[in-house]
């Protein structure tokens, strides 16, 4: 998706990053308490960018429960 993110927008969405056992998947706390769904892939585009702006639709999920957020990886890994 167009240029990459600055390095400093990847290093904030990966400072949201919490421990996920799907290694395609970046399980992301978000500062308005709910969870999201973020691909790895996602930090080579703008997608990075569009969380540090605050814009969650580049989660491919955001759910208020963690673990919601965790099955809906499992459901959707690339293998």
């Amino acid at each position: 998706m167009g240029m990459p993110s600055e390095p400093h927008h990847d290093e904030y969405v990966l400072s949201l990053a919490r421990k996920c056992p799907f290694p395609e998947w970046l399980l992301l706390e978000l500062p308005n308490g709910k969870w999201g769904a973020f691909w790895n892939a996602g930090l080579e585009g703008t997608w990075a960018t569009a969380v540090w702006e605050g814009d969650y639709s580049a989660c491919a999920l955001v759910h208020a429960d963690r673990f919601e957020v965790l099955r809906y990886m499992e459901k959707h890994q690339s293998h």
